[in-house]
């Protein structure tokens, strides 16, 4: 099976990360519950790590399942390396280790992992796999990138000669606790 592959090197290294293609023929397939799957690589430090990644209905999501919560830990520091804050969870069944990254959190990511994500939902675009419009909204998301800070998306524009910076809480951090981070500035939640 051909899978996407990426490199990473530590924030130390003056070198930027790396990334090889490598065909994605067999790779972007539909699972058994109708969600469209592939394999994507994350090696840095001589050691890789083989993640799945789904474009369900309306997410792009990475997920890596192990017994070991070594293998776990190894996954969620690789992550980290690429950029993505992601922490290893135990199942709830105490069976096992898990590794989850989302949207917002991969748009978050150095650009060499948005660019191979956008290479597996282009291929299931290609194929009639994914909605067309889902689609390219998840590409445009991966290309541009997203400013988050520790769990927080924020997103500052100039509005009516005004700075505004606006935020969304993308993980389990709570409003409380990120207005106690920032201290003294003011918030002012986001309309839902």
């Amino acid at each position: 099976m051909h899978t996407a592959a990426y490199a990473a090197r530590p924030h130390g290294n003056r070198h930027a990360p790396t990334t090889s293609h490598m065909p994605l023929d067999g790779s972007v397939k539909l699972t058994d519950g109708g969600n469209v799957a592939a394999d994507l690589i994350i090696s840095g430090g001589g050691v890789a790590v083989k993640y799945n990644v789904y474009l369900r209905e309306n997410k792009v999501e990475l997920k890596f399942h192990s017994t070991d919560r070594d293998r776990g830990e190894l996954a969620a520091r690789l992550l980290k390396v690429t950029g993505v804050n992601a922490e290893v969870k135990s199942k709830g069944d105490g069976d096992g280790w898990y590794v989850r990254a989302s949207t917002v959190m991969l748009a978050a990511a150095r650009e060499e992992l948005r660019k191979a994500l956008a290479v597996i939902i282009k291929t299931a675009l290609a194929r009639g796999l994914v909605d067309a419009g889902e689609a390219e909204r998840w590409v445009e998301k991966l290309e541009r990138g997203v400013a988050v800070w520790e769990g927080k998306k924020f997103k500052v524009r100039l509005v009516r000669g005004a700075l505004e910076v606006s935020w969304l809480l993308c993980g389990a951090v709570s409003e409380a606790a990120l207005r106690k981070e920032v201290g003294g500035i003011k918030l002012v939640s986001p309309p839902r």
